[in-house]
């Protein structure tokens, strides 16, 4: 067999192993990761029922506090004016799956007036009235008598807050 008939034999052979060795780790499932176990803003807490129950396997925040309307009777635009004003937070959802927390409320301005710009602060608190966590959201161009859903999904567990306080600015 001449030397060119071998490398032939040879490239044809490499390029077989090569292509199974690619094949084969195209189609090798991919791992999926999840924030660690071992930092516990990663945790939520499952145990912990303060304010909660187990619902579909999530943990939903049972809290009346929290999930009844609130109401902020004022809003002060970027020049620093207040202006009496009806901005109203309902429809409010608090849980958290294995790894996240969501809350979710739909902000209504009841008004005759848009508001260009809106910065809406959520805290939660526990039961002896300490932040837990907190939160900030603009919205920009909310039109009057309309209303938008806001959420605020993050890694920490703040499901067993007892109240919010939400301002704007």
């Amino acid at each position: 067999m001449s030397t060119k008939k071998k490398i032939i034999i040879f490239l044809g052979i490499l390029l077989i192993f090569i292509g199974t060795l690619i094949g084969y780790n195209i189609s090798k499932p991919k791992e999926e990761t999840a924030p660690p176990d071992e930092d516990p803003l990663y945790v939520i807490d499952f145990d912990n029922l303060e304010n909660a129950k187990i619902e579909d396997g999530k943990k939903v925040n049972i809290s009346e506090e929290i999930l009844t309307e609130h109401t902020v009777g004022y809003y002060t635009n970027d020049a620093g004016e207040t202006f009496d004003a009806e901005i109203k937070f309902d429809n409010i959802s608090l849980y958290a799956d294995e790894y996240q927390s969501y809350f979710t409320v739909t902000v209504h301005n009841d008004n005759d007036f848009d508001i260009d710009y809106i910065s809406i602060n959520i805290a939660f608190l526990d039961n002896d009235g300490n932040y837990i966590y907190s939160s900030e959201r603009n919205l920009t161009n909310l039109k009057a008598n309309t209303s938008v859903e806001i959420s605020i999904d993050d890694y920490f567990d703040y499901t067993n807050a007892k109240n919010i306080e939400i301002s704007v600015a």
